[in-house]
């Protein structure tokens, strides 16, 4: 908007400025020019100054920091006040700290060798930074619940933040371990590592462009919906994870025996899908009166995920932008 604003002043400037040279200094005599010329090139001077002005905004602009001018004006009102509090500015500066560990080269190819990783560690002292980091985590999910408290915050946001940043730890420590076993891990729980894998070298690309100044505002908002996405899927399958019906939403698999070449559901879909299917069926036949304790404990672990599964997609948008906050904003 103040783009357009710039030009029609400054198209405003220049068709003034010719049409009093037509209508009027042309027309001057010499004599005249002498008792008005000032008047005039004063007038002249100030509607080109107009246009210089907004010109010189404009560069002025591009010289700030890329992302603080793409995201940080259109900050939400949530978000701002969440800015204030002291709460909020801990766990930002928690999150980016993770945010600014670099990966090990060749890590991001590589599906079991963790985020960093040096030979011949020392694991006593990994171990004693996962511990102090997770410690710090609990903390901050303790603290964030004031701001639940004080409607800033969604109670379930905490409680996934607090999940994906003691994934982000595991998988930044450790690795994707679910490979490692004896048992092959269903898909859902390997998809989840999958995530937060994708979702922590996402991150690592987005800053080290930014950082070289190599990226525009199209291609930035299109990183930042990467990353979302990723939050996304992480998200879904953490609260279907939790409610610890496995056998419906972590059998799924990429393909369909029967007819693969039909079958383009990712793992998230299936997982999605699957849950939902199960969920209508057990409702369709539970009876309270009738139920035995494990229909009961059923009843209220679907009644769990389908609440918290429910939440988590109608508040994405606004999760969004705590997301974006976190790694865009200062």
């Amino acid at each position: 908007m103040e783009n357009t604003y710039k030009y029609i002043l400054i198209a405003a400037a220049f068709m003034i400025a010719f049409l009093l040279y037509f209508f009027g200094i042309r027309k001057l005599s010499s004599a005249n020019l002498k008792n008005k010329g000032f008047f005039m090139t004063t007038l002249l001077i100030a509607l080109a100054s107009i246009g210089c002005n907004f010109t010189s905004s404009g560069n002025n602009e591009s010289n700030t920091n890329k992302m603080d001018n793409i995201f940080g004006k259109d900050d939400s009102k949530r978000i701002i006040e969440l800015n204030k509090t002291k709460e909020w500015k801990e766990f930002k500066t928690f999150w980016k700290n993770l945010d600014n560990i670099e990966p090990t080269k060749g890590a991001e190819n590589n599906e079991f060798t963790p985020y960093i990783y040096a030979e011949n560690e020392d694991y006593d002292k990994k171990n004693k930074i996962v511990v102090s980091l997770r410690e710090k985590n609990e903390e901050l999910k303790n603290s964030l619940s004031e701001l639940v408290r004080k409607n800033l915050l969604d109670p379930l946001e905490p409680i996934i933040l607090f999940d994906m940043c003691k994934a982000r730890i595991d998988y930044i420590y450790y690795g994707n371990v679910s490979m490692m076993t004896r048992m092959m891990p269903m898909p859902g729980v390997y998809e989840k590592e999958k995530t937060i894998k994708m979702l922590e070298f996402k991150i690592d690309t987005l800053l080290k462009l930014e950082r070289k100044g190599k990226i525009d505002t199209t291609e930035l908002k299109l990183a930042l919906s990467n990353i979302q996405l990723e939050v996304k899927k992480f998200g879904v399958l953490e609260i279907l994870g939790k409610g610890k019906m496995l056998q419906y939403y972590y059998r799924s698999s990429n393909l369909d025996n029967e007819n693969p070449q039909k079958d383009t559901l990712t793992v998230f879909d299936k997982s999605i899908l699957d849950f939902e299917n199960a969920y209508n069926e057990f409702m369709k036949t539970y009876d309270a009166s009738k139920a035995d304790k494990q229909q009961k404990d059923m009843y209220d672990k679907y009644v769990l995920v389908k609440k918290e599964l429910d939440t988590f997609m109608s508040i994405y948008p606004e999760f969004c932008e705590l997301i974006k906050d976190l790694i865009v904003n200062v």
